[in-house]
């Protein structure tokens, strides 16, 4: 596999940390790595990947902070394109699914290239959310759920507008839900259920 684009080892029995040989693959659009037993902390690694427009490494036991470097290569992605050219019909062949808020999210090949979706949940995860997080315009879908992830909701999520789910439940969060959330219209999933936030739900003006 020179130039693969998809790479999805998800639901085995596999072990150790990630592999740095991973950061090699350079035209990978598509990395799913999930419910296996990997651990370690996540490799600084993404400068590597411009195409990348799904990552899913939900369900193992990766631990440390999320790298600041993760979050270029997800959502200001090159590989969200106006319309499929004939190269691309090839390339999205098929159907993916996804798991979001505990859903299973089939997409098909007519919208398959506009998913863009980041999962880390269920892992052991920790520090604060970074506030460069909010760049991700294109996200659809967001999950940080089932980590220990501390400190605020960064005040600009509203930045991400075209979210349709988003999930931070399960973590240590605190402090005011961000006013800036009422501008995630799309939204039709939000969970931020046992986390420490306090004061008042924000509401549209």
């Amino acid at each position: 596999m020179p130039y693969p684009t998809d790479l999805d080892i998800s639901r085995n029995d596999l072990n150790g940390t990630i592999p740095l040989s991973i950061g090699n693959m350079a035209t990978l659009t598509t990395l799913v790595i999930s419910n296996n037993y990997l651990s370690g902390e996540i490799p600084r690694f993404w400068s590597n990947f411009s195409l990348l427009y799904i990552l899913d490494m939900s369900n193992n036991s990766l631990l440390g902070p999320i790298p600041r470097s993760i979050l270029p290569c997800i959502g200001n992605l090159s590989g969200l394109e106006v319309e499929l050219t004939d190269a691309d019909t090839v390339r999205y062949q098929g159907r993916l699914t996804l798991v979001a808020n505990g859903r299973f999210v089939q997409y098909d090949q007519s919208i398959l290239y506009l998913v863009n979706s980041l999962d880390l949940s269920d892992n052991r995860l920790s520090e604060e959310i970074p506030e460069s997080l909010t760049s991700l315009v294109r996200l659809w879908t967001l999950n940080l759920s089932m980590n220990h992830l501390t400190g605020k909701i960064p005040i600009d999520i509203g930045n991400l507008e075209w979210l349709e789910t988003l999930d931070l439940s399960s973590n240590n969060l605190s402090g005011l839900l961000p006013p800036s959330m009422t501008a995630l219209t799309k939204l039709n999933h939000l969970n931020v259920s046992y986390n420490d936030f306090s004061g008042k739900i924000p509401t549209a003006n």
